[in-house]
């Protein structure tokens, strides 16, 4: 039973942290208005995607430590991390994603481009604070010190 909860656990975090690593690189990668209205839908659809493996992580950690792995500090570091990447990307980040998000129902214009560029370039410091928690936490995960 722990090693199928031991799957899911890993299985998810790849799922829930990884195609948070490509926030970065899509969000910056449209050259048109086009492109930007579809990375746009995306990082919707992506935060949709992370908000539900939140619930499975701390579901199948709990599962972990409830089947017999120790409760050790680095786990009580990781959850502390987790839970401060939660509050930024929930806080920090939300008037910036919003913004962004926003302008999908905005009509075309000469303008968009570099309006998308204007609210990309306050949103991507907070994603990069985000991406540094999740790769503290994943060392942790990985090294157990």
């Amino acid at each position: 039973m722990y090693s199928i909860v031991v799957i899911i656990h890993v299985s998810t975090a790849l799922i829930g942290f990884g195609q948070t690593f490509l926030f970065p690189f899509l969000l910056q990668f449209p050259r048109s208005e086009e492109g930007a209205k579809t990375v746009l839908g995306l990082l919707g659809g992506m935060g949709t995607l992370a908000k539900c493996s939140d619930f499975i992580l701390l579901g199948s950690g709990m599962c972990m430590v409830i089947l017999g792995y120790p409760f050790e500090p680095w786990i009580i570091a990781s959850l502390l991390l987790f839970f401060i990447m939660r509050f930024s990307s929930a806080v920090l980040s939300r008037k910036a994603a919003l913004s962004l998000w926003e302008m999908l129902n905005q009509e075309s214009g000469p303008y968009f481009m570099e309006e998308y560029r204007k609210r990309m370039a306050l949103f991507i410091p907070k994603v990069w604070f985000t991406q540094a928690i999740n790769i503290a936490i994943i060392l942790l995960m990985i090294l157990k010190p």
